[in-house]
Formats: structure tokens, sequence, C-alpha cells
């Protein structure tokens, strides 16, 4: 029996991969885990480790009603770990700690230093400071300024929103192909962000989109450095992966990844970065190999997408959490030696694919001649080539049932918004 039978975490999502993994790593320990309630069709509903909120989440997209939201979720008396997910949630909850600490276990660095890592400006501000290369990339004031910096340094180059956090209207950014082209796709995507009061007026500048050099090819080669970090620096856990294909294709979802090894000289570097601002917890960083350099080009301070496959290779990120939420530091040290054990890869599945998302994409742009037969026919062979060390994203042997239903409760989203559809698995 887990000495953490009956305890209790919040997950304050409805879906996502990540979250379902980190769903069965705590509910193998005996831990209720307790999910925002949907309000559509949820890909977590067929889970055996997922319990549900009482209400659900708010869908007016307003941080306060969803803090408020935070607040009515909590069982004080429960001693509730708030698991960190998905990124304006984590910003939340660092910022406005003070006021969930009698609701919740927390286990948070400051609001100031989960906004450094999720505003691009700031953190490629603390990325030079630390040795960490970062693609070139530009903060312009104004659209003419945008114009002035295409002009100067060419294309083609990346329009993406600044942060995430209090975003209305998502998008991941569009590619520019050439200078002339910039204007047209710098309006697109600030005529598509809206941002929540609370961090507009926080920071004006956020509605302006930045420029970053697009490297072509590099969204099939994405180097993802994942761990664990205490505040002191000194507790660490580290993995990395390589994201191979991703919908849509050049700014998107990762499909596909393999196992990768972990560069020490990488990890030594994010871990003095994050020691210097402050941060402690779970993350991902993404790089794109560029003529044999690692840029960063994100960071994700929360559960990730392939947090499972992660934690099936050892590294239990969200017990990690948990243990440290809890204070449980014997527990933390005690599962980072169990991963240094496993870091050899042996008898580990090496690969990870979300088969649906996968048989989707090539069915659709096969369908569509936007991929040849030959690369269709590889992206399955790269399914079925070290299938016995090939886990499916949504599968567990514990846990059948996400896995059986994945295909069908993705088709229902895509009836609902065939755009979506189109735009994620058809275009580039």
């Amino acid at each position: 029996m887990s000495s953490y039978d009956g305890a209790t975490a919040l997950i304050p999502a409805t879906g996502g991969l990540g979250v379902l993994a980190a769903l069965r790593d705590l509910g193998r320990e005996g831990i209720q885990t307790i999910c925002g309630k949907p309000r559509t069709v949820s890909p977590l509903r067929p889970s055996r480790y997922a319990s549900w909120s009482d209400d659900a989440l708010p869908s007016s997209g307003h941080q306060e009603d969803s803090f408020r939201w935070l607040l009515r979720a909590a069982d004080p008396a429960a001693g509730t770990v708030l698991v960190p997910a998905p990124d304006e949630l984590v910003w939340l909850a660092a910022e406005r700690q003070a006021e969930l600490a009698d609701r919740y276990r927390l286990y948070y660095p400051t609001g100031e230093t989960v906004y450094a890592l999720l505003n691009k400006e700031r953190l490629h501000a603390v990325a030079a400071a630390h040795g960490v290369a970062m693609p070139d990339s530009w903060f312009p004031a104004s659209r003419e300024d945008a114009l002035r910096v295409a002009r100067e340094v060419g294309a083609p180059l990346v329009v993406k929103p600044k942060t995430p956090i209090g975003i209305r209207g998502w998008t991941k950014g569009a590619i520019a192909p050439s200078s002339g082209e910039l204007l047209e796709v710098y309006d697109r995507v600030v005529a598509r962000l809206r941002y929540d009061p609370m961090i507009s007026e926080r920071d004006p500048s956020i509605g302006l989109p930045f420029l970053q050099r697009y490297h072509r090819g590099a969204g099939g080669n994405i180097y993802n450095l994942v761990g664990f970090v205490d505040q002191t620096g000194q507790l660490v856990g580290y993995r990395a992966t390589r994201k191979v294909l991703q919908y849509p294709r050049r700014l998107g979802v990762g499909v596909c990844f393999e196992a990768a090894p972990v560069s020490l000289e990488l990890a030594a570097r994010i871990t003095g970065m994050l020691k210097a601002i402050g941060f402690y917890g779970i993350f991902e960083a993404e790089f794109i190999d560029y003529d044999g350099e690692l840029l960063l080009i994100d960071f994700n301070p929360r559960l990730f997408q392939s947090v499972g496959f992660v934690v099936a290779r050892g590294l239990r990120l969200p017990f990690l959490w948990f243990s440290a939420a809890n204070g449980d530091w014997a527990a933390v040290e005690e599962e980072l030696v169990r991963a240094r054990r496993l870091e050899d890869g042996r008898g580990q599945p090496s690969r990870w694919v979300h088969r649906f998302a996968l048989e989707t994409m090539v069915a659709s742009r096969l369908a569509t001649f936007r991929m040849s037969p030959a690369e269709g026919a590889r992206w399955m062979d790269w399914v079925f080539d070290r299938r016995s060390r090939t886990m499916d994203a949504a599968g567990a042997a514990d846990d059948p049932w996400p896995g059986r239903l994945n295909g069908l409760q993705h088709l229902v989203m895509f009836a609902r918004d065939p755009r979506f559809f189109v735009g994620t698995f058809v275009k580039d």
C-alpha cells in the first residue's frame, strides 16, 4: 500500500495526453486525482483513474472566473495538491498562491518567475544571460517596425504570440515566407490575438507578436529536455526525447517521439538558469537542432504532451512534483535515485506515438496529394519497426478504455469543427 493512499490532487484541465499520463502515475499510488469537469466530450472520461470536480471549468475564458473556480474546487480539509496545468492556470496559481495556500498544497515559484519563462521576450533575455541559445528573434513595437525588421534580416520569419497566458482566440503563429508577405501575416496574427485584461493591463505590449527566424525542416527534429528541479537546484532529474513529427507539420503538437540522450552540458545550463531566476518544479524545454546547435524555442513549466513517455522511461515527473508539494523530500530523493538507475533505457519504450493522429494525418495528406505514398509508408513503418518498444500515447494495460476510444472521441471533436481538422491534419 502506498503512503499516499487516499491523498488528493487536482489537475485544472479537462483533457490532454499529459493530463492522462499524470492521472495514471498518481492513481497507481492510490492518489485520488480530480480533473475539471468537462462541458463536452473528454478523452479522460473513460480512464479508471479520473475523478471530476462538482462544477465545470468556466467557459468564459476570463482569468478571474478561472481563479474563483480554483477556490471552489478545493476541499481545504483534504490537503489537495494543485498540479501545474495548463500554462495560464500555472501562472495564475503562482501569481496568487497566497490566496490559494489555505486550500491547496502548492509547489510553485513566484508569478514573476513563471511569467519570465512563458513570455518569449523575457525568456529571450533570461536565456541569453545564462548561455542558452535561442533562434534570432525580434520584438517590434509596431507593424511598421516589423516590416523594417523583415526587410533588414530577410525571410522566412515566424510571427508568434509572446505568451499563451490570458490569450483568447489562440494561434500558434504563422510563417511569412517573404518580406513582402510579412505585413499580411503579421496583421492576420494580430487580428486573432485577444488577451484577458488581467494580463494586458499588466503588460500592454503583449498584444504585439514577435518575429523569429524560421529554420526549414526544424519541425521534424525537435529536442526536448524535460525534468524536475527543486528550489535549491540540487535535486534534479532529466530525460530527453526527440519530436520527429507534429501536427500541423510546421508549427504544432507532437505525434511521434523517440528517446534521446541527455546533453549534460545543456542540462547544466538549464539548471543554472532555472536556479538563478528562482524556478522549481517540472518542465519541458524545446529546442530545434540547427547546424548542430540546440536553440531553445519554448519552455513549458507544467504537464506536457509526452509526459507518459518520460514516466515510462523511469522519470515519474507527476509523482515527483506531488511529493515535493507535500514536502516529502525522502520520497523525492528516493525516486530520483531510482530514475538514475534506469537512465540506460534498457527494457523501456524507445518510441511514443499518438497512433490515431498519425494515421489520420497520413490518410488525409495522401488523399489530398500533400504526402507521397513512399512517405506515408515510411511513417507507418516507423510505428511497426520497433513495435515491441513503441508505446501508444493513450493506451495502457491497466487503463485500456482511453486508448480504445481515443479515435472515436477525436472524430466527434473533428465533426464539430471541420476547419480545425483541415487546418490540423491536411494543411502545413
